[in-house]
């Protein structure tokens, strides 16, 4: 007897199990169709973002901003109807670091209100200075030596004016036939490429590493002068800021410091920094170098007296048979610069959410978990997606695998395919879900950086960034006019369906 129930017992569970694999090819189609019906229904992808970077506003990680987007798309997962809505912490602990107020006026030889902000992680002012402007023309620690003593309670602008050219390319762009085919034709570099590439990147690192060497030589010169305060240009045309975090009175090491120095909790005590825009810098040393004295009045008000740990928000549509494979689709929540972050990295954050209610709204019944998950600290070097995916799959400890991650972080442009991350072997696959999916996608061979698709390829995972169209994101990321008019309504939503599809063909074939 035991042995025939023991065989019946069997029979049953496999027979069960073989049924929940098999998912019909209608039933996938249909999946997909039903999210296209309610995307283009009810589209709350933009609502998301306005919520995101108009209300909440600038999330430096560490940040009260930060930690509001944070609890704020907690309790949106959970109304969704999500499972395990929660954050989780990592470290490096870090300053959180706040702007309360930033005054920035030329008061002679005419007033003029100024377009500036603080470099993040920068000190405040404590208070209104009043201050002459004083250009270092400095390449060199023995160029500085002809500054001793001359700038006391100065207003110092110490980088040299560009030699500027009018661009005449479109302001926005999108991928032509031309651009794709290319992406299409790449091949995988011979290892000769590869060595050159690695050594040209080498080589520019090291460059990098020695401008931003003697930049921080050159804040210690000035604080030891007595300089109130640092100017720097934005970096970008028409009124338009975008910096890295405040610099130190210290050597770096790496390049990577250039991004995290500033905002750890015992960094040692710099000056103000403040951004202006690049026209007016212009014409303000323009100004000196004609003999007339320019004066400046500067208040900079920060709050930066707490020290906390970084956050990942996550939440889940669990799976059923393959349940402890997971699929993970991914954006980071947090801002970098003078920026509220609307397509850096809003949008990416609001695709994945949209493409969450999408599925959860519509029934979708994955046979793998799909997750989502929001990263803290990507502006710092990925440090929330490093932190997971250390904990969760590196690190061999309990039964989950990462079976695909997606990630989104180019802008808000239109997604017009993936960095397949020389993966040849999953090019068929991904062919294969793109054709389901149906929204005119294309593979390329190539590896993209940059993102925290890097943290997954790191430790084997298949992790894979969007082509997007650029349109004008690399003249707004980063800066004060990144802002939701730069996003298209209709990518946002195609954007959405295209995840969702991406992550439920993931999930069930």
């Amino acid at each position: 007897m035991r042995r025939i129930y023991t065989f019946l017992i069997i029979t049953f569970i496999t027979v069960q199990f073989s049924f929940a694999q098999a998912v019909p090819d209608d039933t996938i189609l249909n999946t997909i169709k039903n999210i296209k019906t309610e995307a283009v229904k009810n589209p709350q992808t933009i609502n998301y973002v306005t919520y995101l970077s108009d209300v909440i506003g600038s999330r430096v990680t560490w940040s009260p901003g930060f930690n509001k987007s944070v609890d704020w798309a907690v309790g949106k997962l959970s109304e969704m109807g999500l499972s395990n809505s929660h954050t989780e912490e990592w470290e490096p602990l870090g300053k959180s670091w706040e702007v309360k107020r930033t005054v920035f006026n030329q008061s002679t030889p005419y007033f003029s209100n100024l377009i500036a902000s603080p470099k993040h992680f920068s000190p405040g002012t404590k208070g209104v200075i009043k201050g002459k402007a004083v250009y270092i023309d400095a390449k060199t620690e023995a160029d500085l030596e002809k500054y001793k003593g001359k700038l006391k309670g100065t207003i110092v602008f110490v980088l040299p004016v560009p030699n500027l050219k009018l661009n005449y390319e479109p302001f926005i762009k999108r991928y032509n036939d031309a651009d794709i085919k290319k992406f299409t034709e790449a091949v995988i570099p011979s290892d000769e490429e590869k060595k050159k590439e690695k050594e040209l990147k080498e080589s520019n690192e090291k460059i990098t590493l020695e401008y931003f060497r003697f930049a921080n030589k050159r804040i210690e010169f000035c604080m030891n002068e007595g300089a109130a305060a640092i100017v720097e240009y934005g970096g970008r045309l028409y009124g338009t800021n975008q910096g890295l975090s405040a610099l130190l009175p210290v050597q770096l090491t790496s390049i990577d410091e250039l991004f995290y120095a500033a905002s750890k909790p015992k960094a040692p005590k710099t000056l103000p920094q403040i951004l202006l825009s690049l026209e007016q810098y212009d014409s303000i040393i323009r100004t000196l170098k004609c003999g007339v004295e320019v004066n400046l009045e500067v208040d900079v008000e920060v709050e930066n007296d707490k020290v906390r740990k970084g956050q990942n928000v996550i939440a889940e549509i669990p799976g059923t048979d393959l349940k402890n494979e997971i699929v993970i689709i991914g954006a980071h929540i947090d801002t970098q610069g003078p920026s509220i972050g609307a397509t850096d990295n809003a949008a990416g954050v609001a695709v994945c959410m949209e493409a969450m209610r999408l599925l959860k709204q519509i029934g979708a019944q994955p046979r793998r978990t799909i997750r989502i998950c929001l990263w803290g600290g990507e502006e710092q070097g990925y440090l929330g997606s490093k932190e997971y995916v250390a904990k969760h799959f590196a690190a061999n400890q309990g039964n989950e695998k990462c079976y695909m991650y997606f990630n989104t972080d180019n802008g808000a442009g239109k997604f017009r395919g993936i960095y397949m991350e020389e993966r040849s072997d999953l090019v068929p696959v991904m062919k294969k879900w793109f054709d389901k999916v149906d929204m005119n996608l294309i593979t390329t061979i190539s590896k993209t950086m940059n993102t925290d698709h890097e943290s997954f390829n790191e430790k084997g995972i298949a992790g894979f960034q969007f082509i997007q169209d650029m349109l004008d994101y690399y003249r707004i990321y980063h800066t004060n006019m990144d802002r939701i008019e730069r996003i298209p309504l209709e990518d946002a939503r195609d954007n959405a369906i295209i995840m969702a599809g991406l992550a439920y063909l993931a999930a069930v074939e």
